[in-house]
């Protein structure tokens, strides 16, 4: 039914019903289109003291926040929320090229849309939505960049926001959590089978774009038959990725095929399997 309404701001916004149904039945998220261009930079509950003028003030900013207006129609009704909740997740996905928030529940999806986001660390080391301290959410600013208001040298240093605005390095960190969720999620098959209906498998990796040059991206493995894939030999696996994300692994074998590596194939690193003959 989502997929099927007309929400302002929704993705499939200028396809008709049976242009959806067509990416129902042939899914592949990927083919999704885009209305236009993203150019908007999105402010969500972010303190100004940690943000430019120029970029606050911009005719291409859009201010919004994650808690429901008063002036919004009946937020008491459930569906009147889900309709709110729905606008703000395609405003992110449809016009912001960068995400600026100091609300995690703002900076996390936007994230998982792929769209950078800046996040506004208060100088009372308090976030909006409970006044918690930073300390509850360790370990998940690392995915977005941040912006310390009570440190300077750790203070804005994205000028204008003018040109592409690349994902923090810390993204590669998200598509680890990814990969170890789903490996627990596919031993439930209707989850695993709903997954890969509707094309959501292998998952694009959110740091697949980030190419570091100078450092090493091709990797080599010589396991000659099914009794060398051990534990150890995984491990030697997930290690290269680890340091070395957007990495070409081979994987030279005889009897080893991509079904027994498939976790690798299945959250989108660049794995090759292939045999040899010596």
């Amino acid at each position: 039914l989502t997929l099927l309404t007309n929400m302002e701001g929704a993705t499939l916004d200028n396809e008709t019903p049976q242009q959806v149904m067509k990416h129902i039945l042939k899914p592949n998220l990927k083919t999704l289109s885009v209305s236009k261009e993203k150019t908007k930079i999105v402010i969500v509950d972010a303190s100004r003291n940690g943000i430019p003028t120029s970029v606050y003030m911009s005719n291409d900013t859009i201010h919004l926040t994650a808690d429901i207006p008063n002036a919004y129609p009946d937020c008491r009704k459930k569906m009147n929320r889900f309709d709110y909740a729905y606008k703000l997740l395609s405003t992110y996905a449809n016009q912001a090229k960068v995400v600026i928030t100091s609300r995690i529940h703002v900076g996390l999806p936007a994230t998982a849309l792929g769209i950078p986001v800046i996040f506004i660390v208060p100088a009372t080391g308090k976030l909006p939505g409970g006044a918690a301290d930073t300390g509850r959410v360790t370990g998940l600013l690392d995915v977005f960049h941040q912006v310390h208001t009570r440190n300077s040298s750790m203070g804005w240093r994205f000028g204008n926001l003018e040109g592409k605005i690349p994902l923090c390095d810390g993204v590669h960190k998200a598509d680890r959590y990814r990969a170890s969720f789903w490996h627990s999620l596919k031993t439930t098959h209707f989850y695993k089978d709903t997954a890969t209906i509707f094309g959501m498998i292998p998952l694009q990796r959110l740091g697949r774009e980030i190419i570091r040059d100078g450092i090493q991206q091709t990797f080599h493995f010589l396991l000659q038959n099914r009794t060398e894939l051990t534990w150890q030999s995984q491990r030697a696996i997930e290690h290269v990725f680890f340091f070395h994300p957007n990495s070409k692994v081979f994987i030279h074998s005889n009897e080893i095929t991509k079904d027994d590596l498939l976790i690798f194939f299945e959250t989108g690193y660049d794995l090759i399997v292939q045999k040899y003959d010596l």
